[in-house]
């Protein structure tokens, strides 16, 4: 992605920064936002912990064990 200049614009109440087309964002993505004593402006994606929300809270994230039939009599076994 190449570097460009964007301009501060007013929106109602809010001061918006644009974003170009260049940026992969989708509507709806949020962004923490917070501003370095430097003065830069970092926006950090904002991703759904899925082990403490209620929506995954009975999925069970452990893998199940596969069964692969019986053995042969080549296994190596580890007990």
């Amino acid at each position: 992605m190449n570097n460009c200049i964007v301009k501060v614009i007013k929106n109602g109440k809010q001061m918006t920064l644009p974003v170009t087309d260049e940026i992969k964002l989708n509507l709806g993505d949020q962004y923490y936002v917070s501003q370095l004593d430097n003065g830069e402006i970092v926006f950090t994606p904002l991703y759904q912990d899925i082990f403490s929300s209620p929506e995954f809270a009975d999925l069970d994230f452990s893998q199940a064990e596969m069964d692969f039939g019986k053995f042969m009599g080549e296994e190596k076994l580890d007990d």
